[in-house]
């Protein structure tokens, strides 16, 4: 509590002081020449709920990366680390980045090449036409200056020195009137020799609970991922673009075990080896068509085919010694999966003037999944999920007031062996964004429907240990997401507040219960998925971003969230105040940088999951124009690296768990990046729909 209150007093002088500063001074200087889009300061302009972003020099000058020009940038709320590649929201929400208004993946935002962006357009509030996916809070857009002719090529690595752990990534691109060919190759890569996961658990197996305590011995974790990716690009100014996608993605892990050493309550302590194993292997191939009807309208098209094989099991052994050569109780579990995906979207554009706008579309996803479960009792699974998304919207302005108000139509068709069911529902979304006095207020409000995925479907089981099992539900059905949040804006010179308040209720939500089951051995712990009665989470955000100068910016956030879970036995609550501080600076060819957050706890269903403080700091020196070498440090001064922990308490059972990576602390990571290009560009070109499926759908 006492932390909580010295942050709030911390945030509070702060931002009277930016503001004290802020009035003080005049607002910041900005420098444009349009032939060049050369911009000393970032550029920002808001229209409606859009806030479109012009990068400076400098942070064109240090970026090598999407990620970087992203981070430079600090939009409001959004949390970047260039390191990883993950994006996250302040509330919660995913972010899905755009390319031209196409969806992609990591892989290419790597090989976004920062002189090349036109503009970043940041929409905090997705339309209807992302309603397909409830879960995306924000979308990034980010819009080329499209290449006439020439070649580009770079190669980015970032490798740590203190453990096995990096990324390379080499990138190609040729251009050549009309038609453009790109390339690129993907590898990362994780070895590390110290990592453990310590737990305590607790089954009530009489009148009092049975407690074993696990005590982690650190084990290596191994994994690599290697991804390609080939493309042409057609394109016609003002009449067509043709775009074809080829990419495949390797993932192996071939050592995940933890091993542990066991007390539990009436045994001698012995020792217990868990052995996971995972691998997958995913071709995709993507097709776009853009036709560009008038100067206002446009008709578009995609389709995407993935297929994904999935292997996966683990192996549990209890010894009496360290070395598992002589096993006291041994268990396996193992799923492999087969899945195959379509999506066809098409979507009409017509900007017919500053009063009414529209769009309209229709999405279609098909699935077939076939996936066999071998354990205690062997199942298979056929699953054929077909997935039908309609929308229309209309936005535009009536004075100061912005407006978008849109219509979605769900219908998903579900068999799963030999059970059959179809649900429909519609999905209004209304929002309204008005300007006063320089104050920017923004209400928003969806109802969405949200749909258990197939791995929860599944008829299967499997043991955790000797007193878990987990199963999937076939019986549990779709539910309902209420949403509705108020933003309002406020610039003072060159700072920006941003106050967000959401509140999120879900009703009949699927979460996780745990029931006790009698056998003749005495009880099982079974935990399986179940429509709850309801979850509510209510958030109240403050970012404050002050651009001192072209050179140093500074974000601060904090953000309270109020958990609420209502399952049919259990009624469960969590307050938590989460800060993040943000600072990058620039002078001359140095550019120094600092990314620090404080724990997070959330909470879903019985179970509170932590992450613990991190930090990062970065260094980066340009040579030329070609060059930047650089410096990474993460988990500085941290005690154990980072950590990871879970907690279930429920009237059967509790769970503690966490996970420790010593490995990883103090870590520091040397980068350096390269790039080349040779040619003209021209004016950029929007493409403005795509799809991807990477979801497995195994039980595990």
């Amino acid at each position: 509590m006492m932390y909580c209150k010295a942050t709030i007093l911390f945030l509070v002088i702060l931002a009277n002081a930016l503001m004290v500063s802020a009035q003080m001074s005049p607002d910041s200087a900005v420098t444009i020449r349009l032939d060049e889009v050369q911009v000393n300061a970032s550029l920002r302009t808001q229209r409606g709920d859009t806030l479109s972003i012009i990068p400076s020099e400098n942070q064109r000058k240090f970026s090598m990366t999407g990620y970087e020009v992203l981070r430079g940038m600090m939009l409001p709320g959004l949390r970047v680390n260039p390191v990883t590649g993950s994006l996250s929201l302040s509330d919660g929400g995913r972010v899905i980045v755009l390319i031209d208004e196409r969806p992609v993946e990591r892989q290419e935002i790597l090989a976004v090449r920062p002189k090349e962006i036109a503009r970043v357009e940041y929409l905090q509030t997705p339309g209807t036409e992302y309603g397909f996916d409830s879960s995306i809070g924000a979308v990034i857009n980010i819009v080329m200056r499209k290449r006439k002719d020439g070649y580009v090529a770079a190669i980015l690595t970032n490798n740590a020195v203190t453990t096995a752990n990096g990324e390379n990534f080499a990138f190609g691109k040729y251009t050549n009137n009309n038609s453009e060919y790109n390339l690129s190759i993907n590898s990362g890569y994780t070895s590390l020799t110290k990592r453990r996961i310590d737990g305590v658990n607790s089954y009530m197996t009489g009148d009092s609970p049975h407690k074993i305590t696990f005590q982690g011995i650190n084990t290596p974790l191994k994994y690599t991922q290697n991804s390609f990716q080939a493309g042409y690009n057609y394109f016609r100014p003002k009449h067509e673009i043709f775009d074809v996608t080829i990419k495949g993605v390797f993932y192996y892990s071939p050592e995940r075990a933890h091993a542990q050493k066991v007390t539990e309550e009436g045994l001698t302590p012995y020792f217990q080896l868990t052995e996971p194993y995972e691998r997958y292997f995913s071709p995709q191939l993507k097709l776009y068509y853009k036709r560009f009807l008038t100067d206002k309208s446009s008709l578009s098209a995609n389709f995407v085919g993935t297929f994904r094989h999935s292997n996966y099991s683990y192996d549990i052994t209890q010894s009496e010694t360290e070395e598992f050569d002589d096993a006291i109780y041994s268990y396996g579990y193992g799923t492999k999966s087969n899945r195959q995906s379509y999506i066809g979207e098409v979507k009409y554009m017509n900007r017919i003037n500053r009063l009414f706008n529209f769009n309209v579309g229709s999405r279609v996803r098909y699935a077939y999944t076939s996936s066999s479960y071998e354990a205690d009792n062997s199942s298979a699974d056929k699953q054929h999920d077909t997935n039908i998304y309609t929308y229309a919207s209309s936005y535009g302005y009536i004075g100061n007031l912005y407006y978008m108000l849109g219509m979605g139509l769900s219908g998903r068709l579900i068999s799963q062996n030999s059970q059959h069911r179809t649900k429909w529902i519609f999905r209004p979304q209304l929002q309204v964004a008005y300007s006063l006095k320089g104050w920017k207020f923004n209400l928003y409000g969806t109802l969405d429907q949200k749909s258990p995925s197939l791995s929860e479907m599944a008829s299967a089981e499997f043991r955790i240990n000797k007193y878990e099992i987990k199963e999937g539900n076939p019986d549990i059905t779709d539910w309902w997401q209420y949403r509705v949040s108020l933003r309002i804006n406020k610039n003072v010179g060159p700072v920006n507040f941003q106050n967000t308040i959401n509140y999120n209720q879900s009703i009949d939500p699927i979460m996780m219960s745990v029931s006790r089951r009698q056998t003749p051995n005495g009880y099982i712990f079974v935990s399986s998925y179940e429509n709850q009665r309801r979850m509510s989470v209510f958030s109240e955000s403050l970012n404050i971003d002050w651009g001192i100068s072209s050179n140093f910016n500074i974000s601060v956030g904090a953000i309270f969230k109020s958990y609420q879970s209502r399952g049919l036995t259990y009624s469960r609550n969590l307050n938590n105040w989460h800060v993040n501080i943000a600072g990058d600076w620039t002078s001359g060819n140095w550019n120094i940088g600092l990314n620090w957050s404080t724990r997070e706890r959330s909470l879903f269903g019985e179970t509170i999951s932590y992450t613990g403080a991190t930090n990062t700091v970065y260094v980066n020196y340009i040579v030329g124009n070609r060059w930047r070498f650089g410096l990474v440090g993460q988990h500085l001064f941290s005690k154990s690296g980072p950590t990871f922990r879970e907690s279930l308490k429920s009237h059967y059972m509790s769970k503690e768990e966490s996970v420790i990576v010593p490995a990883q602390k103090n870590m520091i990571m040397v980068t350096a990046a390269w790039n080349f290009s040779v040619g003209k560009q021209r004016k950029e070109a929007r493409i403005d729909i795509s799809n991807d499926d990477n979801t497995s759908n195994i039980f595990k």
